[in-house]
C-alpha cells in the first residue's frame, strides 16, 4: 500500500494514550514487551513507503537545538537517507555538516509541540525532502516524529529548468559569441558546481583547437588560447568525441584518455563530460564540464550539459550568421562605392565625351549650312535651279543633322543628369512654353490651358523640355488642311497629378503606342520627316527620372492623348 504525505497528517503520535508506552528511549529498543505490544503500531510504519523516524532532541544551555537520536524508523527510512543502523545513533555521526536549520525546525517544534511542513535541501545527504514533523509523547520527552519523501528529483528537475530558461533568455540578448561562451560557461560551471567549463572548437584547417574562455572554481591552471590538435588527443580522439556525448569519470582508466592522460592531469582534468556541436554532420564545437578528481557523472548532469547545447548552439548559429551577414554587407558596400565611384567617372567622361563630340559634329554642318547658304545667294543664277535645289537639300540635311545632334545630347542629359525636385506651378510654366516656344507661335495653333492646374513635385528645366515635346508634336502632326488644336488640364488623384495634352492629330494605332516612345523611332509616312524620333524618348525619361510615368491614347483618325503621371505638390 502507498501512502502520500497528506494522508499521514492524522497519524496517531503513538498506538496508545500511556505516556509509558511511548517511551521508546535506546533502553527499551530490545525489550520483546514492548516490540509486541506496538505491533501493530510497527506494521503501519513499515508499510509506508515514505521515510518516518521519531528524534529525541538535544538542546545547549541556551536553549537552541544543537543534535537528535534517532529513536525510532521505519523500514523505509534507509533507503530514502541512506543512512544505515541510525537508531540510537545521533545525526551529527552520520553528518557532522548537516544544516543547523535542521535542528532549529525539530528544537521548535519538540518546545511548543506546533507542528510544521516544509521542504528542504539536506547537502550533507544530497538530497531535498518533503517534511512534516509532530510533537510525540510528553512535551518534557522532547520528541519528535517525522514523516518525509525524497524529493530531490523533483526539486533537481524544477531547478534545471528554471536554469535553462535563465541562460535561454541570458543569451537571447548577445550579439557576440564570446559574450554568448562567457555567460554559459559561468552558469553552467557554476551550476554543476565543477572545476572548469570551457567550450573546444576546431578551426578550419582541422589542426588546432581553439579553447574559450574558461570558467574556473579555485585555481587549476588555465588554457584559453590554441593548443595543437595532438595536445588536444588528436583527429582520431576528436572524431571519437564527436560522435556522440563523452562520458569519462577517471581519464587514468577510460579507454578513451588513458593513453593521452598525462596530457589533462597536467591541466587538472580527471573527469569529463564533453557534448558535441554538430553543424552538417560536422562537429566544430564542444562544450566540457570536468573535475580535477575522479567523479561519477549523474545521469541528469550528463542531461543537463546536452540540453544547454541544444539550447545554446542555435543562437550561436545565429550570431555566426548574423556576423558573416555583416560582413558580406560591408563587402558589398564597399563595392557598390567602388562601382559608383567608377560609374560616375565614366559618366562624367561621357558627358565631357558628349559635349566634345556634339561641338565637332556641328562644326562641319554650320559650315555646310553656311557655304550652302552663300552660294545660293551669290552663284544662284549661275548654278540653275537643279542646283539651288541641291543646295536646298544640303541645307535641309545639314539641319536635320544638326537637329539630331541637339536631340542625342538632350536625351543623354535627361538620361543622367541630376533631377532635382521642387514644388512646380504647372498654369505659369505651361503659358512660358507657349509663349516663348518659336515653332507654337509659328503655327498659330489654337492652345487650350484649362485653369485650375495642380502643382506638381518636378524638375522645372526636364518638365519644360517635356511640355515643349509634346505640344510641338500636337500642333506638327495633323492632317492636311486642318488648323492644328490642343488641349492641357491636370486632374488630381490622392498623392498624384496627371497633366493631359490632347490634339486633333492624325492619332497613332494601338500597336505603336510603345513603340514611339522609343529612341529614334519614327512613324513613317505619317509622320513628316523634319523629326529625329528622339523627342518622345526623351520624354519618357525625363519623367521617369523625375519619379512619374508617362502613357497616351490615341486611335487614327481621332488624335492623341498624352499624360504625365507626376508626385503631387500639396499647398502647405
Amino acid at each position: 500500500m502507498t501512502y502520500s504525505l497528506p494522508h499521514l497528517d492524522s497519524l496517531p503520535p503513538s498506538p496508545s494514550t500511556d505516556a509509558s508506552a511511548l517511551d521508546v528511549s535506546s533502553s527499551r529498543t530490545d525489550d520483546a514487551g514492548y516490540r509486541a505490544k506496538n505491533a501493530d503500531y510497527r506494521a503501519i510504519l513499515d508499510s509506508i513507503d515514505a521515510g518516518f523516524c521519531v528524534i529525541e532532541m538535544l538542546f545547549d544551555a541556551q536553549g537552541r537545538g544543537t543534535d537528535y537520536i534517532f529513536v525510532e524508523t521505519n523500514a523505509s527510512f534507509e533507503k530514502t537517507t541512506g543512512l544505515v543502523n541510525a537508531v540510537g545513533s545521533r545525526m551529527r555521526e552520520f553528518a557532522p555538516c548537516h544544516e543547523q536549520h535542521w535542528f532549529d525546525i525539530y528544537g521548535e517544534v519538540a518546545l511548543t509541540g506546533k507542528p510544521v511542513r516544509f521542504e528542504q535541501e539536506a547537502r550533507a545527504l544530497h538530497r531535498w525532502y518533503s517534511v512534516y514533523a509532530f510533537r510525540i509523547g510528553k512535551p518534557e520527552d522532547l520528541k519528535v516524529a517525522v514523516l518525509f519523501e525524497d524529493v530531490t528529483a523533483r526539486k533537481k528537475a524544477d531547478q534545471r529548468r528554471v536554469f535553462l530558461a535563465e541562460i535561454s533568455e541570458t543569451i537571447s540578448y548577445l550579439r557576440e559569441e564570446a559574450a554568448i561562451v562567457r555567460a554559459v560557461v559561468r552558469a553552467l560551471g557554476g551550476f554543476l558546481d565543477v572545476d572548469r567549463c570551457f567550450f573546444a572548437e576546431l578551426t578550419d584547417d582541422g589542426g588546432q583547437v581553439m579553447l574559450g574562455e574558461n570558467y574556473l572554481r579555485g585555481a587549476p591552471p588555465g588554457f584559453a588560447g590554441s593548443m595543437d590538435l595532438g595536445q588536444f588527443g588528436g583527429l582520431e580522439f576528436w572524431h571519437r568525441l564527436s560522435r556522440s556525448e563523452t562520458i569519462v569519470e577517471d581519464v587514468t582508466i577510460h579507454p578513451l584518455t588513458q593513453n593521452i592522460a598525462e596530457v589533462y592531469v597536467r591541466f587538472a582534468i580527471r573527469s569529463f563530460i564533453g557534448q558535441p556541436f554538430k553543424e552538417a554532420g560536422r562537429v566544430t564545437l564542444l562544450l566540457v564540464v570536468s573535475e580535477s578528481s575522479p567523479r561519477q557523472w549523474s545521469p541528469d548532469e550528463a542531461k543537463l550539459v546536452e540540453d544547454v547545447v541544444a539550447r545554446v548552439w542555435p543562437v550561436v548559429e545565429r550570431v555566426r550568421s548574423e556576423r558573416e551577414l555583416i560582413a558580406a554587407h560591408a563587402e558589398l558596400e564597399q563595392h557598390v562605392v567602388e562601382r559608383t565611384a567608377k560609374l560616375q567617372a565614366a559618366v562624367s567622361e561621357l558627358e565631357t565625351y558628349s559635349y566634345s563630340i556634339s561641338h565637332d559634329l556641328r562644326a562641319p554642318l554650320r559650315a555646310m549650312q553656311t557655304y550652302a547658304g552663300i552660294l545660293t545667294e551669290e552663284c544662284g543664277d549661275r548654278i540653275g535651279d537643279e542646283g539651288r535645289d541641291y543646295l536646298h537639300r544640303i541645307m535641309s540635311a545639314s539641319e536635320r543633322m544638326d537637329r539630331l545632334i541637339r536631340d542625342v545630347l538632350v536625351f543623354s542629359q535627361a538620361a543622367h543628369a541630376n533631377t532635382a525636385l521642387e514644388r512646380v506651378e504647372l498654369a505659369p510654366l505651361v503659358a512660358a512654353v507657349i509663349e516663348t516656344y518659336p515653332g507654337l507661335n509659328a503655327a498659330k495653333a489654337d492652345i487650350e490651358v484649362v485653369a485650375p492646374m495642380a502643382p506638381v513635385q518636378a524638375n522645372q528645366a526636364a518638365l519644360t523640355q517635356c511640355l515643349a515635346n509634346l505640344l510641338g508634336n500636337a500642333i506638327k502632326f495633323v492632317p492636311p488642311g486642318v488648323s492644328p488644336k490642343a488641349r492641357v488640364w491636370t486632374e488630381a488623384e490622392d498623392d498624384r497629378v496627371r497633366l493631359y495634352v490632347r490634339d486633333n492629330g492624325v492619332g497613332i494605332p494601338r500597336e505603336l503606342h510603345e513603340k514611339i516612345f522609343g529612341v529614334f523611332y519614327r512613324d513613317e509616312p505619317a509622320r513628316d520627316d523634319t523629326g529625329t524620333g528622339i523627342g518622345l524618348a526623351i520624354v519618357r525619361k525625363a519623367v521617369e527620372r523625375m519619379g512619374g510615368r508617362v502613357g497616351l491614347e490615341s486611335a487614327p483618325g481621332k488624335g492623341s492623348t498624352f499624360w504625365l503621371d507626376l508626385k503631387h505638390s500639396p499647398d502647405d
